[in-house]
């Protein structure tokens, strides 16, 4: 009876339709990435140009995932339209309009897999009436580790691939642990994101 939805939609209301409320969803696990590393991430997985149209892409509200305007490039089965906004929206609309809200941060996924995948159990647990144990939460974290996601990509196992604009996949599972905007980055960039999503980040600890 309980559905679980991945989504990058914001949490939004389009003409008198709502997204989802609290009567529809029991709660969210929102995971949030420092949107410097995000910007990295975009710029590869969108075959952006540069990171001028990356900042562009990060700062948009009315910013949508799975509409296909050039007609050279074919168009996946799975994509459903998705309006995912500007990076700061998108936190902001999960953050303020959901019950039972877990917020978990990428940075520490790397950093502590065990101490957050346990949050997310214990957040389960106590909202669906089940209970996980130990072997279960280490196996999910090995079978979820960058490393075992690349190899399934590589061997044409994983089906959420991006196309570029002459229609050739892209990799989705690029650096990973390895996606530093320290050293990425344009300086410029990051200053510009800093100042435009300052407050926010410096709620979560980016700054």
């Amino acid at each position: 009876k309980i559905k679980f939805l991945k989504t990058h939609h914001v949490n939004c209301k389009i003409e008198n339709f709502e997204f989802t409320d609290d009567n529809n969803s029991l709660g969210v696990i929102y995971i949030v990435r420092d949107p410097r590393n995000v910007a990295c991430s975009v710029k590869n997985h969108f075959s952006l140009e540069n990171y001028d149209e990356v900042k562009k892409f990060l700062f948009r509200e009315h910013n949508w995932l799975g509409i296909i305007t050039d007609k050279k490039i074919k168009p996946l089965d799975n994509k459903i339209p998705t309006l995912i906004s500007s990076w700061k929206t998108n936190y902001l609309s999960w953050k303020n309009k959901t019950k039972n809200y877990l917020l978990i941060k990428y940075e520490n996924l790397l950093e502590n897999p065990y101490l957050e995948f346990r949050k997310i159990s214990k957040y389960l647990e106590n909202h669906l009436n089940v209970k996980f144990d130990e072997k279960k939460i280490k196996k999910a974290i090995e079978t979820c580790s960058f490393r075992n996601l690349q190899q399934l990509e590589t061997d044409g196992k994983f089906k959420e691939q991006t196309v570029d604009k002459q229609n050739k996949s892209v990799k989705f599972f690029h650096l990973g642990p390895e996606n530093d905007w320290k050293k990425i980055l344009d300086k410029n960039i990051s200053i510009e994101i800093e100042n435009k999503f300052k407050a926010e980040m410096e709620e979560l600890g980016y700054l």
